[in-house]
């Protein structure tokens, strides 16, 4: 049985779904059957692993190969390489590809924010808080190291949309700082220019979306840094296995952003065959699933989706999934195939397959211990407006002591006096004047929120029951 299988399985040339019950051996059969023929022709793996079979039984066998083998762990991140979806885009925008960071910047934020993200949805509230992640990420793009980049850093400036600074927040004023033209602005613009109430409600959904990757210790430290050399995946034989997890289905989206991230960096890059075995793959929702399935064998990559029910798969993909693949289905005594919309059936003569159950915990990687450095939205911000004090300042001063001699002709630069070197008194004067007005604008503000407080007292005056 095994033999023919193999031969059938070489004949096709789509992408394959595997079907079979719990317990029904399509892991040790069929997909052991794959990984073997892929581990002997050079191929690369990704290998989705909820239960550990494929660690346990192919780890040593991948090293003793060679393969560059990558372990992503969402049972135990502490045993796992770290791995942060946004380093991969950000690098792509400091390297002058502003396009394709800002494309799967809005398929992570649709991934993130909206529910069912492979249906259409008109629904105001997802659609804008999507937007507003992408416009911060770009933000922080533009303005900080990469180290500062990840989801803690979002979240920690989304706070700063309640912290007051005269009649505006941080928040606004920090985009305020962005020209209106750039992609940052245009995208979270939406938000920060919104009245205070729907302002508050978006950034309200995206602080309870975000805040699965910020709440856990472990989960923040693992994707806090990529420990791996993500972009040269496409240039080294390399197995991933991803094991994930059954009991707390939540983090599975994480499965979903990896698969896509891998997708995107492999179909930009050109690979050797990238073999992707999505085992139990009906516990995640994949985003953009079909297209990906219609474009991959032309990339050098082919999907192997391995599920227990059909019908769930059509409910979740349409079915016109099944036009972008072949099949293997097994049910009680046979193996029904569909290759080349072909159908045969073949007898079901499993042989019992011993998994290989000896611990290997000490092979894991270790979670590197890094510290998360989170990007100081409100420092950044003062450190703006007193750049601009400064620069008002001497402008001013240039355009009173100097301009305004008449015998000077400001179209003749020659006849300009030259601009003397600072001396260590009129350092000392600039500092003084600096903070000084730095102290004036922050009283205003102060006195500004003293106003507003006292305002809405009165209001509420009318409302009090002696």
């Amino acid at each position: 049985m095994k033999k023919k299988l193999l031969e059938k399985l070489d004949e096709t040339y789509k992408n394959l779904i595997i079907e079979g019950y719990f317990g029904s051996g399509k892991t040790a059969n069929v997909l052991f059957q794959i990984v073997d023929n892929a581990i002997s022709n050079n191929e690369n793996l990704f290998i989705l692993d909820s239960k550990e079979e494929y660690v346990n039984r192919y780890y040593d066998q991948l090293k003793e190969n060679n393969y560059n083998t990558i372990i992503l762990n969402l049972k135990d991140m502490s045993k796992s390489e770290g791995w942060n979806p946004l380093e991969y885009p950000y690098n792509l925008y400091r390297n002058g590809d502003i396009d394709s960071a800002q494309e799967y910047l809005e398929k992570l934020g649709n991934m993130i924010f909206c529910d069912n993200f492979n249906n259409d949805s008109d629904s105001f509230l997802p659609s804008v808080t999507s937007d507003l992640f992408v416009g911060t990420v770009l933000a922080l793009f533009e303005d900080v190291n990469v180290d500062e980049v990840n989801f803690y850093s979002i979240y920690n400036m989304f706070n700063y949309i309640y912290t007051k600074l005269g009649d505006s927040d941080y928040f606004t004023e920090y985009f305020k700082t962005k020209d209106t033209m750039s992609k940052s602005y245009m995208f979270a613009s939406s938000t920060f220019l919104a009245p205070k109430d729907t302002k508050a409600s978006i950034i309200a959904d995206a602080k309870r979306k975000l805040r699965l990757y910020v709440s856990r210790e472990k989960l923040t430290r693992f994707l806090a840094k990529t420990t791996f050399d993500f972009e040269s995946i496409s240039s080294r034989k390399t197995a991933i296995v991803l094991i994930a997890r059954d009991d707390n289905k939540s983090l599975n989206i994480l499965t979903t952003m990896f698969v896509e991230q891998l997708y995107t960096l492999l179909a930009s890059q050109g690979t050797n065959k990238f073999n992707l075995i999505l085992d139990n793959f009906d516990d995640c929702l994949f985003y953009n699933l079909v297209d990906n399935l219609g474009a991959c064998l032309s990339k050098n990559m082919r999907f192997y989706l391995v599920t227990r029910s059909l019908n769930e798969v059509a409910r979740k993909y349409g079915d016109y999934i099944f036009k972008l693949c072949d099949l293997v289905s097994i049910k009680n005594d046979e193996l029904r195939l569909i290759i080349n919309n072909v159908e045969t059936s073949i007898s079901k003569d499993f042989e019992k397959v011993t998994l290989n159950e000896e611990n290997i915990q000490n092979e894991y990687p270790k979670l590197e211990s890094v510290k998360t450095n989170i990007f100081d939205l409100e420092s950044y911000v003062k450190s703006k407006r007193k750049s601009e004090v400064v620069s008002d300042i001497i402008n001013t001063d240039f355009s009173e002591n100097i301009l305004q001699d008449k015998k000077i002709n400001i179209n003749d630069t020659d006849s300009l006096p030259k601009m003397p070197i600072p001396n260590i008194s009129f350092l000392d004067q600039l500092i003084k004047r600096t903070d000084d007005k730095i102290k004036e604008i922050e009283l205003n503000e102060k006195l500004a929120n003293i106003e507003s407080d006292n305002k809405i007292v009165s209001e509420l005056q009318q409302f009090r029951i002696d």
